[in-house]
C-alpha cells in the first residue's frame, strides 16, 4: 500500500513539476516540489526511506528535465538522508524548523548544482545571479513547504491509521 501511495504522490508531483509549475513562476524562479518532498521525507520518515525517495524522485526529475543525468538524484538523495539523520535531534513539527530546513536544503541543493556545473563541468555561470535566484527559490520553497507537509501528514495519517478494537 505504501508503494501505491508513493506512486500516486510521485505522479501528482511530476504533473505539478511539468505542467502546472509555469503558473507558479515568479521572475523565472520556480519552486522545487520534489525537493520539498525530499525534505518532508527527511523530517517525518526514516533517513534511508528519505534517501530512497529523494534519489528515485530526483532520478525521474533528471529523466524528465533532459539536463545533466544524476545531479537531481544526487542532491535530493543527500538532502533527504542528511535531514533524516538530524531528525532525531530536532522537533520536526515546529513550523520554524520546517521553514529553516527547507531554506537551508534549497541553498544546499543549489550549492550542489553550482559545484557540479561550475566546478566539475567548467560551465560559465553568473554566480551572483544564481545566488539571487537561489535566495528567492529558498523563500518560495519555505513558504510552500508547511502546507505541503500538512497535506502529506494527513495522507500519512490515513495510511497508518490502525483499526481500534473495543473490549466487549
Amino acid at each position: 500500500m505504501f508503494i501505491l501511495v508513493m506512486t500516486f504522490l510521485g505522479i501528482s508531483i511530476f504533473i505539478l513539476e511539468t505542467v502546472v509549475i509555469e503558473f507558479f513562476a515568479i521572475g523565472g524562479v520556480k519552486p522545487d516540489f520534489i525537493l520539498i518532498i525530499a525534505i518532508y521525507s527527511g523530517l517525518f520518515l526514516n533517513k534511508n526511506i528519505a534517501a530512497g525517495i529523494g534519489f528515485t524522485f530526483g532520478l525521474i526529475q533528471d529523466a524528465l528535465s533532459f539536463r545533466l543525468m544524476g545531479i537531481n538524484s544526487l542532491s535530493k538523495c543527500l538532502i533527504g538522508f542528511s535531514i533524516g539523520s538530524l531528525r532525531e535531534k530536532i522537533l520536526s513539527e515546529n513550523l520554524l524548523v520546517q521553514y529553516l530546513f527547507t531554506f537551508i536544503a534549497t541553498f544546499l541543493n543549489g550549492v550542489i548544482f553550482l559545484f557540479v556545473l561550475k566546478g566539475l563541468l567548467l560551465m560559465e555561470i553568473k554566480v551572483l545571479s544564481f545566488l539571487w535566484s537561489l535566495l528567492i527559490q529558498g523563500i518560495y520553497n519555505s513558504l510552500l513547504a508547511p502546507p505541503i507537509f500538512l497535506l502529506l501528514n494527513r495522507i500519512k495519517m490515513l495510511y497508518y491509521k490502525k483499526p481500534v478494537f473495543y473490549k466487549l
